[in-house]
């Protein structure tokens, strides 16, 4: 399930489901881009929902998203002496990369165009 798809599943405010969350217009200007409005009846919140494609993200060292993947890095460390699993060193991998893009002051919009002809 992408962002988007997400997103259209429920309310990020409250939770709720649809159809009390739903569409109300098809394409207007937010905050994060252009993208379909939706409305919650019950918290009476409006969120422009915006494709992952068209959404940038600038990594940043010290980010929520930074603590984000090495909290779910560490759920796999090694209760043994057997070494990391194979999630952990996956998502080292992923926290590596994005502190990379930080280092070199890349957006997630420049990589994915860099690496789409990969």
């Amino acid at each position: 399930m992408n962002k988007e798809e997400l997103l259209k599943d429920h309310c990020p405010g409250c939770g709720t489901l649809p159809p009390l969350w739903g569409e109300v217009d098809s394409s207007i200007a937010g905050p994060e881009g252009l993208g379909p409005r939706w409305h919650c009846t019950v918290c009476d919140e409006y969120r422009v929902i915006v494709p992952f494609e068209a959404s940038d993200h600038e990594p940043e060292r010290g980010s929520e998203v930074e603590a984000f993947i090495r909290r779910e890095r560490e759920r796999y460390t090694a209760l043994d002496e057997g070494g990391n699993p194979d999630e952990w060193h996956a998502l080292d991998a992923l926290l590596d990369r994005y502190r990379l893009l930080a280092d070199n002051g890349r957006s997630l919009k420049d990589d994915r165009e860099t690496t789409e002809g990969d």
